[in-house]
């Protein structure tokens, strides 16, 4: 109440208790974690709804669209195990690579007390997950061949990565972390499975399993097409076309 009568008295004042309200607890979380706090910074309902928006909701689209296809298809998962990598496509070998290397720098990031390090690194991992990782294997998803080794190796990736991924946020959005582990994990009623992913250990080494020869060359290959496509995005933001306008050809020189 005190909060409220001092914003009113200064005008511009924003009262988080408001901001948090409206946009929930996990979301003023993100935005001070991916801002460095130590900054100074403007602050704002609609800043926080825009960090938001560029990561919390990526994620949960992310477990939606898992969510969906698996129900639809009877998908459960066996353990809580990694997958085979011997089982595994090139693109579910470059994502859980990624995986673990963001598992290993931000566990760095907050053993040094670099918070903002670290969750701007999960963000990034969110962006690979979702618009590099989901978009090129939804074909894979929604194939009517249930027994495929392509389709069952994507839900197994998939769903260890968002089990995988809810460890490594539940430091920074604890209510989302768990509600996302409630449902891949408790909900699936799993042998071992912790009754809180606040109780989960730590994922760790997992670089060891998923970084073999093909996966670190398919890796490279990823940098370099992530990066073409960002210069693309950039020469028709130069030139004033939309994303979704056809090009007739477009020449790519490297220095290769």
């Amino acid at each position: 109440e005190q909060g409220r009568k001092m914003s009113k008295r200064l005008g511009n004042v924003v009262d988080p208790m408001a901001v948090i309200a409206e946009a929930g607890a996990d979301a003023m979380r993100w935005y001070f974690y991916v801002n460095n706090p130590e900054v100074p910074s403007r602050f704002s309902a609609k800043l926080v709804r825009e960090a938001a928006q560029g990561f919390l909701l990526p994620l949960w689209n992310a477990l939606s669209f898992f969510s969906i296809y698996a129900n639809l298809d009877g998908w459960r998962p066996k353990s809580l195990a990694a997958p085979d990598p011997r089982s595994l496509k090139k693109l579910d070998g470059w994502i859980l690579l990624e995986l673990a290397t963001t598992a290993e720098q931000v566990g760095s990031s907050l053993d040094a007390y670099d918070v903002t390090s670290a969750a701007q690194r999960i963000e990034a991992f969110v962006d690979d997950l979702t618009n590099w990782y989901i978009r090129r294997s939804r074909s894979r998803f929604w194939s009517d061949d249930l027994e495929s080794t392509s389709k069952q190796s994507a839900f197994e990736t998939l769903h260890f990565v968002l089990v995988t991924l809810a460890k490594l946020i539940a430091p920074f959005v604890p209510f989302v972390s768990d509600e996302i582990h409630g449902r891949l994990v408790r909900g699936q009623g799993l042998e071992g499975a912790a009754e809180s992913v606040h109780l989960e250990d730590w994922p760790t080494n997992l670089a060891d399993r998923f970084s073999g020869d093909e996966t670190l060359e398919f890796s490279k290959g990823m940098r370099i097409a992530k990066q073409i496509v960002g210069l693309g995005r950039a020469a028709r933001n130069a030139h004033e076309l939309k994303t979704r306008q056809p090009l007739a050809g477009m020449t790519v020189v490297g220095s290769d």
